[in-house]
């Protein structure tokens, strides 16, 4: 639009200057010493007309000409960054459909084309050389990013943490994980990255220390979170009954939360570890305690394996979860296992099969051929010896199929 406006002046002062011309050419006389030049005024102004356009054209072109090496400059940038960009769009194209070679070809290429592509394409190629085992361009890779410029600290060693996790090589992690927290305790990828951290190498003390961050950051939910300390407390009951004994069982478990102190994957862990550790009586004391506040099956079976010191109780505490569990079949095999302790055979036989009848495991039939022999039927004590036998294998079997555990 601007230079068809300048076009219509120019037109326009032309015509103004040939219409004078038409009807008064005028006279111009120039002379130099011995030289004289006579000419209409018309052709004198048309010829400096000409002059100055000229002139400006020279100019405009030399202006050019200088400007031209900037020019071809900018262009080979711009086009180089253009070129950088689509390589690294290919490059993560490359990298996440699994062409590792040829994702860090590219990537690393055009790095050194501004500082954001640059942490990009670093961060891509060190992905891309660990997928074929090149540690070493994977960490120098990661380190040309961290050069790159100041604000790809944290994302160089996260991702540096990230991959060495999936080596195993969880020291060097946690030093990389450590120093971001230093700098970005709040970092969302980071705490992922320590919880996952925590988790494979089953370091529970750091894990439950590191939940209430997780939970503020939202990292976590509160299933998860309740989940991952049942599970963190019941490693550290298993770990504490085999080196610390009793004391330092009863200090994990005082640092159970109460809402989680009923559990029963915590209470029979608990229950297990003071089995072991030779306090049988308190073990049944949790154990009875935790079924009277909610029915455990399990918690139950246990019940009837503790040796307590005080086998009457024990029985008479039993037989109280009897009412209204009659015909339970895990409730009846332990209580026909405290009767034949206390030698209580009638009783035990009477409860033992009524386990049986009410599809009671093969332990049942192992435990009543027990109280068979005490007895004297020694050959009704060997057929239940056999079915109980029959009925494991079964079991067995039936697990192998199905895969369970």
């Amino acid at each position: 639009m601007k230079w068809l406006f300048s076009t219509l002046i120019a037109l326009l002062f032309v015509l103004v200057v040939a219409l004078f011309a038409y009807y008064d050419p005028g006279y111009v006389l120039v002379q130099w010493r011995d030289w004289i030049v006579e000419s209409s005024l018309a052709l004198v102004v048309a010829v400096l007309l000409g002059a100055v356009i000229l002139f400006y054209l020279v100019l405009r072109l030399g202006g050019h000409l200088l400007r031209l090496p900037r020019r071809l400059r900018d262009w080979r940038r711009r086009h180089a960054a253009r070129r950088a960009q689509a390589a690294l769009v290919r490059g993560y194209l490359d990298l996440y459909t699994g062409r590792y070679p040829r994702a860090e070809q590219r990537l690393s290429r055009y790095a050194g084309y501004g500082d954001t592509v640059a942490v990009l394409n670093y961060l891509g190629a060190a992905r891309a050389a660990q997928a074929q085992g090149a540690d070493e361009r994977r960490d120098r890779y990661l380190e040309l990013a961290r050069e790159s410029t100041a604000e790809a600290e944290p994302a160089a060693a996260l991702t540096r943490a990230e991959l060495l996790l999936d080596r195993g090589q969880y020291g060097p992690a946690l030093a990389d994980l450590s120093r971001v927290r230093e700098g970005h305790p709040k970092n969302v990828v980071m705490l992922r990255q320590l919880l996952r951290l925590y988790r494979e190498t089953r370091d529970w003390e750091p894990l439950l220390e590191l939940l209430p961050a997780l939970r503020k950051q939202h990292v976590v939910d509160p299933v998860l979170e309740e989940r991952l300390q049942v599970q963190a407390y019941r490693a550290l009951l298993a770990h504490g009954g085999g080196h610390g004994g009793e004391q330092a069982l009863g200090e994990i478990w005082r640092r159970v939360p109460k809402a989680l102190a009923h559990r029963p994957e915590l209470v029979r862990e608990y229950a297990r570890r003071l089995i072991a550790c030779g306090a049988p009586d308190q073990a049944e004391t949790v154990l009875y305690r935790s079924v009277t506040r909610e029915w455990s099956p399990e918690l139950i079976y246990l019940y009837g394996l503790v040796e307590g010191s005080q086998p009457e109780r024990q029985l008479r505490r039993a037989e109280e979860w009897l009412v209204g569990h009659e015909t339970d079949p895990v409730l009846l095999l332990t209580v026909g296992r405290l009767c034949r302790r206390s030698a209580l055979w009638g009783k035990a036989r009477q409860y033992l099969e009524s386990c049986i009848r009410s599809g009671g495991a093969y332990e049942a039939y192992h435990e009543l051929a027990g109280v068979l022999e005490k007895i004297g039927e020694r050959e009704t004590a060997l057929v239940y010896y056999r079915r109980g036998l029959a009925l494991k294998e079964a079991e067995a079997e039936r697990l192998a199929w199905t895969g369970a555990p």
